[in-house]
């Protein structure tokens, strides 16, 4: 919640949204706040540091991950993970994962869920085009292509960069 007046009247914020990325903070539970006169508010989650310098108008979103694919990591990982839909990055009742994962070079990204058979459980995205190369995540909330929660267990997902070889990755989903 926040006040303009001094704590007169109250107001909640709608979903922290990172003003260049589109990236939403997945969290409703603020672990720490500060405020200072030249550097606005910041608030601290378990899904990244947030600054607003105009009172929740605008926002940016910090996050610190290890970067895929360099020095022997991963080119793709899941975090958190394991990872609990009911406890994990809620907002609106739902839980979420982040897959992170680079291109070098502008590319279409397509992102799927399969369960332990192999069986496509959840088209995260399909087609979103990264224009540039970078750092990227795409975010899941454990459910399925219908809209029902996932079982408990290990699933796989599959990042597909076009002009490269499929980035492979699991996560363990446990309610």
């Amino acid at each position: 919640f926040k006040s303009l007046d001094y704590g007169v009247t109250w107001a909640s914020f709608p979903q922290i949204v990172d003003r260049n990325t589109g990236e939403g903070l997945y969290t409703t539970e603020i672990n720490s706040a500060g405020v200072g006169p030249n550097h606005g508010l910041w608030i601290g989650s378990s899904d990244g540091l947030a600054r607003t310098p105009d009172n929740g108008m605008t926002w940016r979103i910090f996050r610190a991950f290890q970067k895929p694919g360099i020095a022997g990591t991963p080119q793709t990982y899941a975090y958190p993970n394991p990872f609990s839909p009911l406890r994990h990055n809620v907002i609106g009742g739902d839980g979420h994962v982040r897959f992170q994962y680079k291109t070098v070079r502008s590319a279409s990204v397509t992102v799927r869920v399969y369960d332990f058979g192999m069986n496509l459980v959840k088209t995260v995205t399909e087609g979103r085009m990264r224009p540039t190369p970078g750092d990227y995540t795409e975010v899941w909330d454990g459910k399925n292509d219908v809209g029902q929660m996932v079982a408990n267990g290990v699933y796989f997902y599959m990042v597909s960069l076009t002009g490269d070889k499929p980035l492979w990755g699991k996560v363990m989903v446990v309610n």
